[in-house]
Protein backbone atom coordinates (compact mmCIF):
# COMPACT_ATOMS: atom_id res chain seq x y z
CA UNK A 1 0.00 0.00 0.00
CA UNK A 2 2.68 2.36 -0.07
CA UNK A 3 2.65 5.29 -2.38
CA UNK A 4 6.66 5.33 -3.28
CA UNK A 5 6.80 5.04 -6.88
CA UNK A 6 10.17 2.64 -5.85
CA UNK A 7 8.73 0.71 -3.83
CA UNK A 8 5.43 -0.52 -5.68
CA UNK A 9 7.74 -1.02 -8.76
CA UNK A 10 10.24 -3.58 -6.31
CA UNK A 11 6.52 -5.13 -5.43
CA UNK A 12 5.58 -5.43 -9.04
CA UNK A 13 8.03 -7.59 -10.06
CA UNK A 14 8.21 -9.54 -6.97
CA UNK A 15 4.65 -10.46 -7.39
CA UNK A 16 5.75 -11.29 -11.23
CA UNK A 17 8.24 -13.32 -10.42
CA UNK A 18 7.54 -15.40 -7.27
CA UNK A 19 10.82 -17.43 -7.36
CA UNK A 20 12.49 -14.27 -5.84
CA UNK A 21 9.97 -14.80 -2.71
CA UNK A 22 11.82 -16.76 0.54
CA UNK A 23 10.25 -18.46 3.36
CA UNK A 24 13.16 -17.51 6.26
CA UNK A 25 15.67 -14.94 6.45
CA UNK A 26 18.21 -18.02 6.26
CA UNK A 27 17.19 -19.12 2.70
CA UNK A 28 17.30 -15.60 1.52
CA UNK A 29 20.97 -14.76 3.01
CA UNK A 30 21.74 -17.97 1.31
CA UNK A 31 20.72 -16.97 -1.67
CA UNK A 32 22.41 -13.77 -1.38
CA UNK A 33 25.51 -15.50 -0.53
CA UNK A 34 25.10 -17.84 -3.74
CA UNK A 35 24.61 -15.89 -6.26
CA UNK A 36 25.40 -12.28 -7.54
CA UNK A 37 22.13 -11.00 -9.12
CA UNK A 38 19.87 -11.12 -6.14
CA UNK A 39 19.19 -9.11 -3.28
CA UNK A 40 16.98 -9.65 0.36
CA UNK A 41 15.00 -7.39 2.32
CA UNK A 42 16.00 -7.80 5.85
CA UNK A 43 16.44 -6.02 9.20
CA UNK A 44 19.20 -3.91 9.75
CA UNK A 45 20.03 -5.74 13.03
CA UNK A 46 19.83 -8.79 11.10
CA UNK A 47 21.89 -7.98 8.64
CA UNK A 48 24.91 -6.29 10.67
CA UNK A 49 24.84 -10.12 12.36
CA UNK A 50 25.37 -11.83 9.18
CA UNK A 51 27.85 -9.21 7.67
CA UNK A 52 30.20 -10.02 10.55
CA UNK A 53 30.59 -13.26 9.84
CA UNK A 54 29.81 -13.42 6.23
CA UNK A 55 32.47 -11.27 4.40
CA UNK A 56 30.87 -11.51 0.60
CA UNK A 57 27.69 -9.46 1.86
CA UNK A 58 27.55 -6.00 2.82
CA UNK A 59 24.36 -3.72 3.24
CA UNK A 60 23.16 -1.66 0.79
CA UNK A 61 21.52 1.99 1.41
CA UNK A 62 20.19 3.53 4.39
CA UNK A 63 17.46 1.76 6.92
CA UNK A 64 13.72 1.88 5.13
CA UNK A 65 12.41 2.21 8.32
CA UNK A 66 12.84 2.01 12.23
CA UNK A 67 10.95 -0.35 14.59
CA UNK A 68 12.43 -0.70 18.03
CA UNK A 69 12.31 -4.28 19.67
CA UNK A 70 9.61 -5.52 22.44
CA UNK A 71 8.78 -8.34 24.96
CA UNK A 72 5.11 -10.23 24.36
CA UNK A 73 3.92 -10.45 27.71
CA UNK A 74 -0.12 -10.60 28.96
CA UNK A 75 -2.57 -7.82 29.13
CA UNK A 76 -2.32 -5.91 32.43
CA UNK A 77 0.67 -8.43 33.60
CA UNK A 78 2.38 -7.36 36.60
CA UNK A 79 5.90 -7.39 34.87
CA UNK A 80 5.06 -4.92 32.26
CA UNK A 81 6.14 -1.71 34.58
CA UNK A 82 9.37 -3.80 36.01
CA UNK A 83 10.59 -5.04 32.78
CA UNK A 84 10.40 -1.87 30.81
CA UNK A 85 12.05 0.49 33.63
CA UNK A 86 15.34 -2.58 33.82
CA UNK A 87 14.90 -1.98 30.09
CA UNK A 88 15.70 1.80 30.03
CA UNK A 89 18.23 1.21 32.43
CA UNK A 90 20.07 -0.94 30.30
CA UNK A 91 19.74 0.92 27.79
CA UNK A 92 20.98 4.33 29.51
CA UNK A 93 23.63 2.38 31.43
CA UNK A 94 25.27 1.28 27.85
CA UNK A 95 24.95 -2.10 28.56
CA UNK A 96 22.68 -3.00 25.53
CA UNK A 97 25.49 -1.73 23.30
CA UNK A 98 28.04 -3.56 25.46
CA UNK A 99 26.19 -6.64 24.47
CA UNK A 100 25.68 -6.10 20.96
CA UNK A 101 29.36 -5.83 20.70
CA UNK A 102 29.96 -8.68 22.08
CA UNK A 103 27.57 -11.26 20.65
CA UNK A 104 27.46 -9.22 17.37
CA UNK A 105 30.91 -8.84 17.31
CA UNK A 106 33.10 -10.78 19.15
CA UNK A 107 31.38 -14.26 20.10
CA UNK A 108 29.94 -17.16 17.45
CA UNK A 109 32.11 -15.94 14.97
CA UNK A 110 31.83 -12.24 15.09
CA UNK A 111 34.36 -9.83 13.65
CA UNK A 112 35.97 -12.36 10.57
CA UNK A 113 35.42 -9.54 8.26
CA UNK A 114 37.53 -6.31 9.89
CA UNK A 115 37.53 -4.95 6.37
CA UNK A 116 34.98 -3.05 4.54
CA UNK A 117 34.04 -5.08 2.08
CA UNK A 118 33.48 -3.63 -1.70
CA UNK A 119 30.60 -1.19 -1.90
CA UNK A 120 30.89 -0.35 1.73
CA UNK A 121 31.79 2.80 3.58
CA UNK A 122 35.26 3.82 2.78
CA UNK A 123 37.65 6.41 4.65
CA UNK A 124 37.94 9.52 3.90
CA UNK A 125 41.00 10.16 2.13
CA UNK A 126 42.67 13.99 1.10
CA UNK A 127 41.20 13.90 -1.99
CA UNK A 128 37.97 13.69 -0.36
CA UNK A 129 38.65 16.65 1.69
CA UNK A 130 40.92 18.65 0.15
CA UNK A 131 38.40 20.52 -1.32
CA UNK A 132 37.58 22.09 2.17
CA UNK A 133 41.52 22.71 3.08
CA UNK A 134 41.12 25.09 -0.72
CA UNK A 135 38.20 27.09 0.69
CA UNK A 136 39.49 27.78 3.95
CA UNK A 137 43.01 29.35 2.24
CA UNK A 138 41.08 30.88 -0.73
CA UNK A 139 38.76 32.23 2.66
CA UNK A 140 42.23 34.15 4.05
CA UNK A 141 43.76 35.14 1.65
CA UNK A 142 40.44 36.84 0.91
CA UNK A 143 40.45 38.51 4.30
CA UNK A 144 44.29 39.76 4.17
CA UNK A 145 43.56 41.45 1.12
CA UNK A 146 40.36 43.23 2.63
CA UNK A 147 42.32 44.06 5.38
CA UNK A 148 44.89 45.73 3.63
CA UNK A 149 42.24 47.69 1.78
CA UNK A 150 40.63 48.74 4.75
CA UNK A 151 43.88 49.80 5.86
CA UNK A 152 44.24 52.17 2.56
CA UNK A 153 41.12 53.51 2.71
CA UNK A 154 41.43 55.07 6.39
CA UNK A 155 44.92 56.38 5.81
CA UNK A 156 43.20 58.01 2.00
CA UNK A 157 40.36 59.37 3.88
CA UNK A 158 42.52 60.82 7.15
CA UNK A 159 43.27 64.72 7.20
CA UNK A 160 46.21 64.52 7.91
CA UNK A 161 48.62 62.11 5.54
CA UNK A 162 51.29 59.37 7.37
CA UNK A 163 53.04 56.69 5.50
CA UNK A 164 51.88 53.15 5.37
CA UNK A 165 54.14 51.92 7.55
CA UNK A 166 53.72 53.81 10.62
CA UNK A 167 49.85 52.87 10.34
CA UNK A 168 50.63 49.00 9.57
CA UNK A 169 53.06 49.02 12.98
CA UNK A 170 50.42 50.86 14.76
CA UNK A 171 47.76 48.76 13.86
CA UNK A 172 49.75 45.30 14.58
CA UNK A 173 50.84 47.15 17.83
CA UNK A 174 47.26 47.39 18.95
CA UNK A 175 46.43 43.92 17.74
CA UNK A 176 49.57 42.49 19.98
CA UNK A 177 48.18 44.02 22.97
CA UNK A 178 45.46 41.26 23.20
CA UNK A 179 42.70 43.64 25.04
CA UNK A 180 40.79 46.65 24.71
CA UNK A 181 38.12 47.31 21.45
CA UNK A 182 38.91 50.87 21.45
CA UNK A 183 42.35 52.38 20.02
CA UNK A 184 43.06 56.22 20.48
CA UNK A 185 42.13 58.72 17.58
CA UNK A 186 45.14 59.63 15.05
CA UNK A 187 45.84 63.04 15.97
CA UNK A 188 47.65 65.51 13.69
CA UNK A 189 51.55 66.29 14.27
CA UNK A 190 52.01 69.52 16.06
CA UNK A 191 55.11 71.17 14.18
CA UNK A 192 58.55 72.76 16.24
CA UNK A 193 57.66 76.36 14.72
CA UNK A 194 53.64 75.87 16.25
CA UNK A 195 54.84 74.89 19.52
CA UNK A 196 57.54 78.00 19.63
CA UNK A 197 55.37 80.37 18.76
CA UNK A 198 52.87 79.37 21.34
CA UNK A 199 55.81 79.18 24.17
CA UNK A 200 56.69 82.75 23.30
CA UNK A 201 53.30 83.79 23.22
CA UNK A 202 52.85 82.00 26.76
CA UNK A 203 56.10 83.43 28.11
CA UNK A 204 55.53 87.01 27.21
CA UNK A 205 52.33 86.57 28.70
CA UNK A 206 53.62 85.52 31.84
CA UNK A 207 56.18 88.17 31.85
CA UNK A 208 53.93 91.30 31.35
CA UNK A 209 51.35 89.70 34.05
CA UNK A 210 54.21 89.36 36.31
CA UNK A 211 55.32 92.69 35.53
CA UNK A 212 52.09 94.49 35.86
CA UNK A 213 51.95 92.62 39.72
CA UNK A 214 55.30 93.70 40.75
CA UNK A 215 54.20 97.49 40.34
CA UNK A 216 53.61 99.43 43.72
CA UNK A 217 51.48 102.06 44.91
CA UNK A 218 54.01 104.95 46.57
CA UNK A 219 52.47 105.73 50.49
CA UNK A 220 52.13 109.50 50.62
CA UNK A 221 51.96 111.21 53.72
CA UNK A 222 50.87 114.74 54.76
CA UNK A 223 52.46 116.99 57.28
CA UNK A 224 50.56 120.29 58.52
CA UNK A 225 51.71 123.28 59.78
Amino acid sequence: DSHDPTYKKMWEFMSTHPDVMIDSNEGGVDRVDRTTDYAFLMESTSIEYETERRCNLYKVGNELDEKGYGIAMRQNSTYRNVLSRSVVKLQESGKLNELKKKWWKEKRGGGSCLESPSGGAEDLGLDNVGGVFVVLLGGCIFAIFLAFGELFFGIYMMEHKVSFKEELKKELKFIMQCHGTSKPRNMPPVSSSTSSTHTDRSKSRSTSRSRTTDVRTPNFSLQFP
